[in-house]
Formats: structure tokens, sequence, C-alpha cells
């Protein structure tokens, strides 16, 4: 019984983690007609790369991107070209582009497009995650709808008949994985 209760979460955990990465890869590739989410593709970008000197203790040049009304006196919502922001993330001089190279790289050509985007769109600052109502997610149509056991393997198989994931679709083959994985997780608790 416990082989099957771990078998199960380790399933779920590595599961979750998978869908977490391919929605965060998928989310940060899609830029082009619609809408830029602040909480799930812009948030991150600052937290990776200007909270650091930026944030909520430590406020360089008095600007956090923590707060909305800290860090929107450098963007002009609408027009990324006019908005200090942007112009200081895509200067070419390492002395004033941001972050500078001693705090990090530069923004990746993708980050810079996501930021370009959400700023033309109007630069909608969201409420931190934690605040938001959550949102019941919906799946469409799948390739088998037997295969799912539990409700959350229905956004797995989505995403491996989208070919963004490359696992099998059976646990044969991480019968051996977990095995493994049971007896090193005993042998560490002696």
């Amino acid at each position: 019984m416990q082989y099957v209760r771990f078998e199960k979460s380790l399933s779920i955990l590595i599961a979750l983690a998978m869908i977490a990465a391919t929605a965060e890869l998928a989310d940060a590739q899609d830029t082009g007609s619609t809408n830029v989410d602040f909480n799930k593709q812009i948030r991150p970008i600052f937290t990776r790369h200007c909270t650091a000197c930026h944030g909520g203790v430590k406020q360089a040049a008095g600007f956090s991107f923590v707060r909305a009304e800290l860090a929107m006196d450098s963007i002009e919502p609408g027009d990324a070209d006019a908005s200090y922001l942007f112009e200081r993330v895509i200067e070419e001089d390492d002395e004033n582009r941001m972050p500078p190279p001693e705090h990090g790289p530069r923004l990746s050509d993708d980050e810079v497009a996501l930021l370009r985007a959400w700023i033309d769109q109007g630069a909608k600052w969201g409420k931190h995650w934690a605040y938001e109502i959550p949102q019941r997610s919906t799946v469409a149509e799948l390739s088998d709808e037997n295969w799912p056991i539990e409700p959350i393997d229905r956004f797995v198989l989505r995403q491996l008949d989208s070919g963004i994931l490359n696992l099998p679709k059976t646990s044969d083959r991480c019968d051996g994985c977990v095995a493994f994985l049971l007896i090193w997780s005993d042998c560490r608790r002696r």
C-alpha cells in the first residue's frame, strides 16, 4: 500500500513540475497577438533581473518593482519607446543598461519582446497571484479520454499530445525508477 501511495505521489509531483515548466516556456514564447499577463510573464522577469536591487527592502535610487506605484514612474503605458524603463533595458552601453553587468546578464530577446508588448498594451500591473481569485482551468478535447486516471492526468496528456513533452504514456518504463527511489530513500533513512 505504501508503494502505491509513493508511486502516485511521485507521478503527480513529476507531472506538476513538467506542466509548470512547459507552461512557463509556452507563456514566455507567446508574445504575438495575445495579451501579455503581468503575473505570469512580466513579474518573473522583474523578479529574476530587477528586484535584488529594486525590491521591497532594497530600493536602489528609490525605485522598486514590488509595488506598481513605485515602478510606474519609469513606464509610459502604451508606448515602450517612450518608457525610461524600456530605454534602460535595451541600452547598448553597459554603463547605462539595466541590469548592470555586475548584477546579471542582459534580458533575453524573448524577455525584451515580452516587456515591449506589455508596455505597448498599457502596462497593466496585476495583483500578486496570492490575491487573485483562482479560476478553474479547462482542458480541450483529449486524444484518448480513457488515458487519464486522475484529473491532473488530463493536463499531462495535453502536453504529451502537443509534443512539448516526450514521455511514454504508460508507467511501465517508470517502474524501475520508482523501485530505485524506494530503495534509495530507505537507505537514506538509515
